[in-house]
């Protein structure tokens, strides 16, 4: 269904939020299965296609606030991290060192399969405008926005 679509309408960027919500398996290990096969038949698509694909994934249980995610905390099967080109996570920070000069969120590069370096960005969510703002290192915000779009039908 996804590949007609993409097909018929053209679609540069697929968003699908979120795994979980899509596969609806009863067993443990026939959910591990369904994941594995669910994003290589996302990745054949993306390649035959020519298009990018954003899977929103969520942390396992391991992982508390203010902690550090790494990719191998990801829920589910690690075919998911594995056939992944990037993984960037974002994260919403709580405590007073950041919060105090306008950083409530972080773009963290936990992943990147064609360049060596992987940032971390601190951001700023502006929530008149629904923007992501860059915070640079003096704790200015960065020209640089970032659109946060929500319920697109």
């Amino acid at each position: 269904m996804l590949s007609t679509e993409v097909q018929i309408s053209k679609h540069n960027l697929i968003v699908i939020d979120n795994l979980m919500s899509i596969l609806h398996v009863a067993k443990g290990d026939e959910k591990l299965e369904a994941q594995a096969d669910f994003v290589q038949r996302c990745c054949d698509l993306a390649k035959a296609e020519k298009i990018h694909i954003i899977l929103v994934l969520h942390p396992n249980k391991t992982i508390s606030k203010g902690q550090k995610m790494e990719f191998e905390a990801i829920s589910g099967t690690s075919d998911i991290y594995n056939k992944a080109d990037n993984i960037i996570a974002v994260t919403r920070l709580y405590d007073d060192n950041n919060t105090n000069y306008g950083i409530d969120g972080e773009f963290d590069v936990l992943k990147n399969r064609y360049y060596p370096e992987n940032p971390c960005v601190k951001v700023h969510f502006h929530k008149e405008n629904t923007n992501y703002y860059e915070i640079d290192d003096s704790g200015k915000y960065k020209v640089k926005k970032i659109k946060c779009i929500e319920n697109i039908d």
